[in-house]
């Protein structure tokens, strides 16, 4: 029986092609191939919003090829990719077939893969399903309505604006996010505010930076809220915002007298992130490399395609029993089982729209690590990217951190006996302990530890100096790209794809 195997990408037809016997015929649509014409809306929009489609312009060769060895096969298989995206063209595709004058007509199966190996290949063709109807309606809807907006929109602003200008339905959704935000910069004023941090010395020493915490029993720092056009902005000042008097305060700090009033100590537990969502990738690769979150998503299309990680467009945190399962045995085997926790590890979604069937973006094998040729041998992009799936995917299944957490308060007062039971000043300092890496261990980033010298309560502190830093306070930061991403998955806007 001759099958023939429909997917998107070029690069993927000789890698599926190598785990499918000789009856298998793999072709590659290219992406879409059909779509609104450009010239027309292309929608009836008098009968229900009916879309007009036609095949793309410079996909006429692939539409005739694909009609061609279908006239051969005994079944069509639509291996296209798991997202409402893939769904269209699988549509489009069955759509093509089925109107082309065809002496038998071919049965249609719908196969998803969440990773390209042999395994969950095999898997899938055991699995075969029909086309998902509500995915392919939500395509539509979004298609029309981007058709809609962008068509009927874009001439306006050509109009009233300036020529060259579009309009689309995320698209001007995010232009009003970043205008709202800097009209909100706009009308902050900004304040001036000032630190006092006390340098202090101990009779072994030891020595610790201290920073004004309370003056006269109120807390020195002030918090303001704002309401933003989308959330909220919450910033720091202090209740020393004169210069002037400022400097007094320092003069007379200067003549206080030093003492411990206070040492605590506690552990505290640390646990790890959930695996990678789309939008997290995209955040990561953009705060820690410098990437676009293009340049990042071209990246891990490529690793996809190598087999190398699961399917990259996701709102999931779900991953498989067969991926906790051997990345459970490979952290015990590499780290040691005190690395594995009791039970696994597992996360919510916090996106409502999340699809439990798909999976958070993980390594296809666990076992190919960082030091493996595989992944030494990738470029440099790709590399960095699957660095980024890898550690985070594994460290979401190993045992919390576990960290020393201590905070020293430093009592002060011009009057030696009233310095410790009724102070004029307290003045803060903490720091923390990595006592079991936990999930860090494969984080990349360790974190540093900040050590406090050993005290007690009523050791005295001599005084090497008072710091006054000015500060001012800063207006709602300007959308980073990464920032931007955040926003748009907090509140919904578009879909890992867009």
């Amino acid at each position: 029986m001759k099958q023939l195997v429909v997917v998107e990408s070029p690069t993927k037809v000789k890698t599926i092609s190598k785990y499918l016997g000789k009856e298998y015929t793999v072709m590659s649509s290219k992406g879409h191939v059909r779509d609104l014409p450009k010239k027309d809306l292309g929608v009836d929009v008098d009968h229900n919003f009916k879309p007009d489609y036609t095949v793309m312009p410079g996909k006429e060769a692939v539409v005739k090829d694909l009609k061609k060895a279908a006239k051969d096969a005994d079944v069509v298989v639509l291996a296209t990719d798991l997202d409402r995206e893939g769904e269209a063209i699988s549509w489009h595709i069955k759509h093509i077939i089925e109107s082309a004058k065809l002496k038998k007509k071919p049965e249609f199966k719908r196969v998803v893969f969440h990773e390209i190996t042999k395994h969950a290949i095999e898997e899938a063709f055991q699995n075969s399903k029909k086309i998902n109807d509500d995915l392919v309606d939500a395509y539509q809807a979004r298609r029309v309505l981007d058709r809609i907006v962008g068509y009927k929109l874009s001439p306006l602003l050509w109009e009233k604006i300036r020529y060259g200008l579009s309009a689309g339905r995320v698209q001007s959704v995010v232009v009003r996010l970043i205008v709202e935000r800097e009209r909100e910069r706009e009308k902050f004023k900004s304040e001036p505010y000032f630190n006092f941090t006390a340098k202090l010395d101990a009779e072994d020493n030891s020595s610790l930076d201290a920073l004004l915490w309370k003056y006269e029993e109120k807390s020195v720092e002030e918090k303001e809220t704002l309401k933003l056009f989308v959330g909220d902005y919450t910033y720091s000042k202090t209740i020393f915002q004169d210069e002037k008097k400022s400097e007094s305060l320092k003069q007379d700090f200067s003549k206080h007298h030093f003492v411990v009033g206070d040492v605590n100590k506690k552990n505290v537990k640390r646990k790890a992130s959930p695996p990678l969502t789309t939008a997290r990738l995209q955040r990561q690769a953009v705060n820690r490399f410098g990437f676009t979150s293009k340049r990042a998503m071209s990246a891990a299309q490529k690793l996809y395609e190598a087999g190398l990680i699961t399917y990259h467009r996701t709102d999931s945190t779900f991953l498989s029993e067969d991926f906790i399962t051997a990345s459970r045995k490979y952290i015990a085997d590499q780290y040691g089982k005190e690395y594995i926790p009791d039970k696994p590890n597992l996360y919510a979604n916090k996106s409502k729209s999340a699809q439990e069937a798909h999976e958070a973006i993980r390594p296809s094998d666990v076992t190919r690590d960082l030091k493996s040729p595989e992944v030494k041998k990738l470029a440099e992009d790709q590399k960095k990217i699957y660095t980024l799936i890898w550690r985070n995917a594994v460290a979401s299944q190993m045992s919390p951190a576990e960290l020393m957490q201590m905070r020293i308060d430093v009592h002060s007062h011009e009057d030696k006996q009233l310095a410790l039971e009724k102070p004029l000043c307290i003045w803060r300092t903490s720091g923390s302990k990595v006592e079991f890496a936990g999930w860090m261990k494969v984080a990349g980033k360790q974190q540093e530890d900040t050590l406090l010298p050993d005290m007690n309560i009523s050791d005295e502190l001599n005084l090497e100096e008072i710091v006054v830093s000015s500060h001012e306070t800063q207006a709602p930061p300007r959308y980073t790209e990464a920032s931007l991403i955040k926003d748009l998955e907090k509140y919904g806007i578009g879909r890992p794809s867009t």
